[in-house]
């Protein structure tokens, strides 16, 4: 292609292409900033009654004059998820096979069927929360 009309999609070629070079850079720099204030700010502060760490800055820092940060949180996050090797143990513990697992294309375990036992009072409560796991991971929070 050349002619007229070139110089602006080479101009927004450009500017697209830089702007990708800076914004990959700087998403860089702010994971590694990341992955060391958390471990620091966990190793550093103690949690309050949610397990959340609070680093409270001296004075408050801004970086455009309008939004002001008091410091930063590693905000905790609580996932669930179900262990199901520990569930197919209760299914095969409770001969509830039939009932729970059916067949797909593979075999699949029922956990609505595996709940439902549990209302009939076939598995225990306790033999329920057992099937429970849990993972908590932080994310880096501004506090205003």
């Amino acid at each position: 292609m050349t002619g007229q009309g070139i110089g602006e999609p080479l101009r927004a070629a450009h500017e697209y292409l830089f702007s990708h070079h800076v914004e990959t850079e700087n998403k860089s720099k702010r994971e590694k900033a990341r992955d060391y204030l958390k471990p620091f700010i966990m190793n550093t502060f103690e949690p309050d009654e949610n397990g959340h760490y609070y680093y409270e800055f001296p004075d408050p820092i801004s970086i455009d004059g309008e939004v002001w940060v008091k410091g930063l949180m590693a905000r905790r996050r609580v996932s669930e998820y179900v262990n199901e090797e520990t569930a197919e143990r209760l299914v095969h513990l409770h001969k509830l096979e039939k009932r729970c697992i059916k067949k797909v294309v593979s075999y699949e375990l029922d956990l609505d069927e595996l709940y439902a036992a549990n209302q009939e009072g076939l598995v225990s409560d306790d033999e329920m929360d057992s099937i429970i796991e849990t993972s908590i991971t932080y994310s880096l929070e501004k506090v205003k």
